[in-house]
């Protein structure tokens, strides 16, 4: 093998998936050439990089296969081109990627909501319409949050208030539009007061990190409770209050003084690493 074919093979020396007699081969070559192993080394840590997004950010179901599939059919092509852009070239390309298909990016900034946004979907769905997208509510009664979490994996997070007097009611995946906006995923979960039908509460997850704010894009004014940081807003005759916990933020809504709503969210437990799966609809 001449260098110009290992150096066409590089990429595929890096994933693993040559043949025992090609990788001895190239292992030869590379004992000699430290600018090859230094070529190996770059494409092994952007490997390593692509495959820590993709394990700690929720994707699109079937989204990885589709990748791993486009990438095997045009692994001849880019190991013809390889040789002509080099590496530099092919990590250009994979940051493309995952800038593109990482759900949702790495890195970027929390998106600023509105408490309008999420106080619109409580009235709408919840309070209004009551919106059941889900089907939680049965012809026997309403299905318990153990069975809501079993069959929607975000809901694994979801702010659990039923031992405060609450029945779960409906559920639905609806959202402010600046959380579709950045592609995140929200699950709206409505309960209703045991002994007060009128008495509405949502919980919101959001499948990242969200920043409450105001009509004006004021961020909405902040304190600290325990190991988490709370911040509350109101619109018109709604309270709402978010926190945020590993890169999952939380929203409560309800008609009842603020105060009230950030002692529920307090007294709320959730877990410490919500289980976001990558099956999200």
């Amino acid at each position: 093998m001449n260098p110009f074919e290992m150096r066409k093979h590089l990429a595929e020396y890096a994933d693993g998936e040559l043949d025992p007699a090609q990788r001895a081969e190239i292992d030869a070559h590379l004992a000699q050439d430290a600018s090859g192993r230094e070529d190996v080394a770059r494409w092994q840590a952007l490997r390593q990089c692509a495959q820590r997004a993709l394990v700690s950010e929720p994707v699109p179901r079937g989204l990885e296969a589709r990748i791993r599939t486009n990438l095997r059919a045009s692994r001849r092509v880019r190991s013809r081109r390889l040789y002509y852009f080099g590496l530099p070239g092919l990590a250009v390309a994979a940051a493309v990627v995952l800038a593109l298909f990482v759900w949702p990016g790495s890195g970027q900034a929390a998106p600023n909501v509105p408490v309008s946004g999420f106080a619109n979907v409580y009235r709408h769905c919840a309070v209004e319409h009551r919106h059941d997208g889900l089907t939680v509510r049965r012809n026997t009664g309403c299905k318990t949050l153990a069975e809501l979490q079993a069959e929607t994996p975000l809901a694994a997070g979801l702010p659990d208030i039923t031992s405060h007097g609450y029945r779960l009611d409906g559920a639905c995946w609806c959202g402010p539009p600046e959380c579709k906006k950045c592609g995140a995923r929200v699950l709206h979960v409505y309960f209703r007061g045991s002994d007060d039908p009128n008495d509405v509460v949502s919980a919101f997850v959001v499948s990242c990190p969200i920043k409450l704010c105001n009509c004006g894009g004021k961020p909405c004014p902040g304190g600290q409770h325990g190991t988490s940081e709370f911040h509350d807003g109101t619109d018109g005759d709604v309270s709402l209050v978010s926190w945020t916990r590993q890169k999952v933020s939380y929203v409560l809504a309800g008609r009842m003084p603020q105060e009230e709503l950030t002692k529920l969210a307090v007294g709320t437990t959730t877990p410490a690493s919500p289980r976001l799966a990558s099956t999200l609809p």
